[in-house]
């Protein structure tokens, strides 16, 4: 697998069928209408947290929990350098109940647990397209970050210099 992909390069998976990443002149992601405000392009942030999740009800229950829990930490530790979005196909975003967060991004992936590759790939494409950033923190929507934690390894890997431009 590899760690970085472009427009030439092609993925293989051992559970995946091949994937050619689409050209940069497709729309990999769409904004959500209510959200398209909130995510301004080439918006500069220390932390990108892209959360894959889900349309049920029992993925309702976790985004409000991370909401109140470790995002509002995370929030808290890093104001406006912190930034998370919740990665959802379009077929999920039709069961969003919990759309008023404007937290949510719409990738065209397809959907599946086997083929969650491409939506965490889709989400990457857009945090390159619209944002600028030091780290992304991929999470799903049953992991608690312990912000104050997170926030000592991060500092601890940029005074070592191994977080010149980080994934966790």
């Amino acid at each position: 697998l590899h760690s970085c992909c472009t427009d030439s390069e092609t993925v293989t998976c051992p559970d995946l069928a091949i994937w050619n990443p689409p050209s940069t002149q497709s729309a990999v992601v769409r904004q959500p209408l209510a959200a398209s405000a909130a995510a301004p392009s080439s918006k500069q942030v220390d932390i990108f947290c892209l959360i894959l999740t889900t349309a049920s009800a029992n993925a309702t229950l976790k985004r409000a929990a991370q909401r109140a829990t470790w995002l509002l930490q995370m929030q808290g530790l890093h104001g406006d350098k912190f930034l998370h979005k919740y990665v959802v196909t379009p077929k999920e975003w039709q069961g969003i109940t919990d759309r008023e967060a404007n937290d949510f991004i719409v990738v065209d992936a397809p959907d599946g647990y086997g083929k969650i590759l491409h939506k965490v790939v889709a989400g990457m494409q857009y945090a390159e397209a619209n944002l600028r950033y030091q780290l992304l923190l991929k999470v799903d929507d049953d992991t608690y970050v312990n912000g104050p934690v997170h926030s000592q390894l991060v500092q601890c890997c940029r005074d070592t210099g191994v977080a010149d431009s980080m994934y966790m």
